[in-house]
């Protein structure tokens, strides 16, 4: 027992300097060039009460000066980027999110709902084909089946965040259209863990914000313990710029907040390689004109979906609604990004669901 608890002293000391390395390299990088706002008194303290109330210690003031610059607004309720990491790995435990985070098990956990339909699964080396059935099948059976399969998106099934190995294809005898590459060298590039899935299409409202890319809404839900039910808590939409397959702020895509009634917000924003505000899409949508069809079943979908997956307590969903009119499930995020993404909000992602989910995180 002694030797266990010193072993798990010593890991989360690592953990933690680790934690603080990352967060001190991404301060620099967003703060570079800046000129920071300074904070009164008054703002600190009211920064410090908040905090003490929903977690019980104080944090550090940064990241609200941060915000504030970017902004020009200030808010109390912005979330601490050290603050966020420790939230979301108590609300979403690690040792889960390792075995349960693979997107390779949606058809098991997901089966009620729509997601996009797979032609190829590969789980640590195993593949499958789940238009033919649910048995191993051969890397050259795999290679065969994919010979004509025309567009369709290839992707890693585990840690594809940012939109990273997130490629289009366009298969014809064998090779992509596009590139010239050969299935095999493709699919071997990707190793032992990804799929290959239908390129979706969505419904005009979706469409419109971005025709090279396939624009995503991003809903965030709550298992709220204490009510014993899952909640609703923000969403917006991301948006592709012209040219690209992704709609991933990472890759310079622009976001949007998504109002319960389906409106978008005043405007939309990037965050790389810099914070812009933008009031029109690369396609010429005004912003804040613009309606999300149907978005309540988006919510309802994913408050349900949530329901299914209870090893989580904060999911972010990637959903859109198709071109046939079915609200489909992308992938579920049990470690959503939401500290860059508060500038779309000009506030906390948590919204007026913020104070619940600190306190349940922290045990307040």
């Amino acid at each position: 027992m002694m030797i266990q608890t010193v072993y798990y002293s010593i890991r989360d000391m690592y953990f933690r300097l680790m934690r603080n390395r990352s967060l001190d390299t991404m301060w620099r990088k967003q703060t570079k060039g800046l000129q920071l706002k300074k904070l009164s008194l008054e703002q600190k303290r009211q920064i410090q009460d908040y905090y003490k109330h929903c977690i019980g210690k104080k944090v550090s003031t940064r990241w609200h000066r941060l915000f504030y610059t970017l902004t020009g607004e200030f808010n109390y309720r912005y979330l601490p980027f050290d603050v966020f990491i420790e939230m979301y790995h108590r609300l979403s435990p690690w040792n889960y999110q390792k075995i349960i985070d693979d997107k390779n098990m949606y058809r098991q956990f997901l089966s009620e709902f729509n997601i996009p339909d797979r032609f190829v699964e590969c789980s640590r080396g195993v593949y499958c084909l789940p238009q033919e059935g649910n048995n191993q099948v051969s890397f050259d059976d795999v290679v065969l089946y994919c010979q004509n399969l025309g567009d369709c998106i290839i992707k890693p099934s585990r840690d594809s965040s940012a939109g990273i190995g997130v490629r289009l294809l366009s298969l014809k005898d064998g090779y992509d259209v596009k590139t010239g590459e050969d299935i095999r060298t493709i699919l071997k590039s990707y190793k032992q863990n990804f799929l290959v899935e239908e390129r979706m299409m969505e419904m005009d409202s979706l469409r419109a914000l971005n025709l090279s890319s396939c624009n995503t809404i991003r809903v965030h839900t709550f298992r709220n313990r204490k009510e014993e039910r899952v909640e609703f808590v923000s969403a917006h939409v991301r948006i592709g710029r012209s040219g690209s397959v992704v709609d991933n702020g990472s890759a310079g895509g622009i976001r949007s907040k998504v109002n319960q009634d389906g409106k978008l917000s005043e405007f939309a924003c990037a965050t790389k390689p810099q914070y812009t505000i933008c009031d029109k899409t690369d396609s010429g949508v005004v912003i804040k004109d613009h309606i999300i069809d149907g978005f309540e079943r988006i919510v309802e979908t994913a408050v349900s979906a949530h329901q299914r997956i209870p090893w989580f307590d904060l999911i972010g969903w990637d959903m859109l609604i198709d071109n046939k009119g079915r609200v489909v499930i992308i992938e579920f995020n049990p470690n959503p990004d939401m500290k860059m993404q508060q500038l779309i909000y000009k506030d906390s992602v948590l919204g007026d669901k913020q104070d619940v989910i600190l306190k349940q995180a922290f045990n307040k």
